[in-house]
């Protein structure tokens, strides 16, 4: 049995591996890794564009009752942070201007967790798209090509009995 930490890792790998084939979204990637690669050496494997998925930093718990948006009494409600990282850059095969890849690119994430909150996994009540930055063209006045990566926050909430862990 995987837990569901794991089973979380998952589903948001594959929710977002279904973007390296044709779908009715405007962005497609060559590469969905479960690990941060710099930009560099995807560029040099030729595997932009890429989101790489990884967790991200204040996971937050809270005791059901009153303070939790979703757990009750003896239940535990976690806010699980990730970083999903998406590198882009305008190539003969991708021509589209980096702004529009940018714009595409949100578009596609937010659809896609919006359109599965709960990730099909039970205890998970929520899951969403909390913010995103971007280099804002710094990485293209340095490295001379349009490059551009934005780093997205996925938050996932799920609940689960306060006396065990998942």
């Amino acid at each position: 049995m995987i837990h569901r930490r794991a089973q979380i890792v998952d589903a948001l790998y594959e929710l977002f591996a279904q973007l390296k084939a044709p779908t009715g979204f405007p962005l497609r990637v060559k590469t969905v890794q479960k690990r941060y690669v710099h930009w560099t050496s995807l560029d040099e494997q030729g595997a932009i564009p890429a989101l790489l998925l990884n967790y991200g930093d204040n996971r937050r718990k809270r005791k059901g009752g009153p303070t939790a948006e979703h757990a009750a009494l003896g239940e535990t409600e976690e806010s699980l942070p990730f970083a999903l990282t998406a590198v882009l850059k305008e190539t003969p095969e991708f021509p589209k201007p980096i702004t529009d890849q940018v714009s595409d690119t949100i578009y596609t994430i937010e659809r896609l967790i919006n359109g599965t909150p709960d990730l099909d996994i039970d205890g998970v009540v929520d899951t969403e798209v909390e913010g995103d930055r971007n280099s804002e063209g710094a990485i293209s006045a340095l490295q001379g090509t349009p490059f551009e990566v934005i780093k997205f926050r996925v938050v996932v909430t799920h609940i689960y009995p306060s006396n065990t862990s998942v």
